[in-house]
């Protein structure tokens, strides 16, 4: 699953490499939506999961991998969200953010999951290494 960086992951990207400004992200957080996921959208535009068992999960990233005039980066962990305790929504995107909860920070990438997750009482969902990778590509 390939995703894409949004609008304000980019322009974190591009004031950190090129005007010494915002720092570094720490700790990033993949989450869950039903709805799919413009690049122009904030976190608080986001329909995220709702379930009374679910939370962001915390993601990491390996070094970014040259190939041709492609960059990318993958994550490195299994993400675990924990079972689900009802059956409301169907899982179709997955997002990376800067914030555990809420909607006060930076929805960085989002990515269309292969399939829709039909979501059952007692489901879990998890994104395995190397599943959630993010591609800068060169000009064309």
């Amino acid at each position: 699953m390939a995703g894409q960086m949004t609008n304000e992951g980019k322009e974190k990207a591009l004031n950190f490499l090129f005007r010494d400004q915002d720092s570094p992200l720490g700790t990033v957080y993949a989450g869950l939506a039903y709805i799919p996921i413009s690049s122009s959208y904030s976190l608080g535009d986001v329909y995220e999961e709702t379930d009374t068992a679910y939370g962001r999960q915390e993601i990491t990233f390996g070094e970014p991998q040259e190939n041709g005039d492609e960059v990318s980066i993958e994550n490195t962990n299994t993400v675990q969200f924990p079972p689900f305790d009802e059956a409301n929504n169907d899982i179709s995107w997955a997002f990376i953010t800067d914030v555990a909860d809420g909607t006060g920070g930076l929805l960085l990438a989002t990515i269309e999951l292969d399939e829709t997750k039909i979501v059952n009482v007692g489901d879990m969902l998890e994104i395995q290494p190397g599943e959630f990778k993010i591609i800068l590509k060169g000009a064309e």
